[in-house]
């Protein structure tokens, strides 16, 4: 189940991620590659889903492409939040 906190998202996303691909905290940055975070590619699609659950969001396909860094994961998850809660 997604927790919500008021923390700002890129602590969240770096939470998730050093919990689900054991990296320190300190060592992603808004410039992170999210392929050297994930190390493979279907880990890069794991982290994707676990982003998914974990903001309740949905990422289409042809967005995942375009998300390369830390910095652009986070930049996509705040786009979704915001559509999602503009159309609430």
């Amino acid at each position: 189940m997604p927790h919500r906190d008021s923390k700002p998202i890129e602590e969240q996303l770096k939470e998730l991620i050093s919990q689900e691909f054991r990296i320190e905290r300190s060592k992603i940055s808004h410039d992170s590659k999210v392929k050297d975070l994930g190390r493979d590619s279907l880990a890069v699609l794991e982290l994707l889903a676990a982003v998914e659950v974990e903001f309740e969001i949905s990422i289409p396909n042809e967005e995942v492409p375009r998300i390369s860094s830390f910095g652009s994961l986070v930049d996509s998850i705040e786009k979704h939040l915001k559509m999602k809660s503009d159309s609430a």
